[in-house]
């Protein structure tokens, strides 16, 4: 299997532990492609001067194998990553997996997800446990207070009823455009030094810089409009990146994704 972004370092030695979930249709292929692309992409970023990846330590444990009806997987692999001291870094699969992954949080962790979509549904294709309705099931079963949105441009009546009834935090996709410094400045209020977990749907971005995604809605964010807020997150717990469709002949998400995470990581 090849690595991501390098194999220098065992599990032991490492503080951010890589690993798979291929949780969809056509979920490994993309989990490939992404640790294939992580090794063409340069770590260095030419803005900041410095390696993104100099302070990290990288071992990549492979694809979780998921036993039918065993989700719970996910949550036991990335609490004993955290029982460890470690930041689990999750390469999805739907974004169903992000439920079970928040296991792992506390009430005075911060919840950041960048997603097009608020993802709470109450029921997707009669299904209550599905990605368009995870955020809602976390909600219901956590009471977790601290959960904000970033992004959106697109949901139904039920889930911005919800949105208002239980006081969710969200910034569209266009507020972050054209209200910068207020998004800027409430953002890094939200965050301020709390542990943070960050979840990435990659549909978050304009389809013209992402379009290997299930839902490639318009008017999404650009790279630099992610960088502008990532920029005041000081202290992650845990980061899962999901959704890419790959596309064939076209890795322009997946190298998108690889810039994303290693800035991510430049934040560790």
């Amino acid at each position: 299997m090849v690595k991501f972004v390098y194999d220098l370092y065992t599990e032991k030695q490492a503080d951010v532990i890589v690993f798979g979930v291929p949780l969809g249709l056509n979920s490994t292929k993309t989990l490939n492609s992404l640790r294939e692309v992580s090794q063409e992409v340069e770590p260095f970023d030419l803005r900041q001067r410095r390696n993104l990846l100099q302070n990290v330590k990288l071992a990549d444990v492979g694809n979780l194998k998921i036993k039918a009806n065993d989700l719970d997987a996910i949550f036991r692999k990335a609490a004993s990553i955290r029982q460890q001291g470690k930041i689990p870094l999750i390469l999805g699969g739907n974004h169903l997996l992000t439920l079970y992954a928040l296991g792992i949080v506390d009430e005075e962790t911060r919840v950041v997800v960048w997603d097009a979509h608020f993802d709470l549904k109450d029921v997707e294709d009669g299904e209550r446990f599905a990605p368009a309705t995870w955020l809602r099931r976390f909600y219901e079963v956590s009471g977790h207070e601290h959960i904000l949105v970033l992004g959106v441009r697109a949901c139904d009546e039920d889930e911005l009823n919800f949105i208002h009834t239980h006081n969710i935090r969200y910034f569209t996709s266009q507020q972050i455009k054209e209200e910068r410094e207020k998004v800027k400045k409430e953002f890094a209020k939200f965050v301020g030094n709390k542990p943070v977990y960050l979840s990435i749907d990659m549909d978050v971005f304009d389809p013209s810089i992402a379009p290997a995604v299930a839902y490639p809605e318009p008017e999404g964010i650009s790279f630099s409009d992610f960088l502008q807020l990532l920029s005041f997150v000081k202290n992650i717990v845990g980061i899962d990146v999901v959704e890419i469709k790959s596309l064939p002949s076209n890795r322009i998400t997946e190298f998108l994704a690889i810039h994303v995470i290693f800035h991510l990581l430049g934040q560790v």
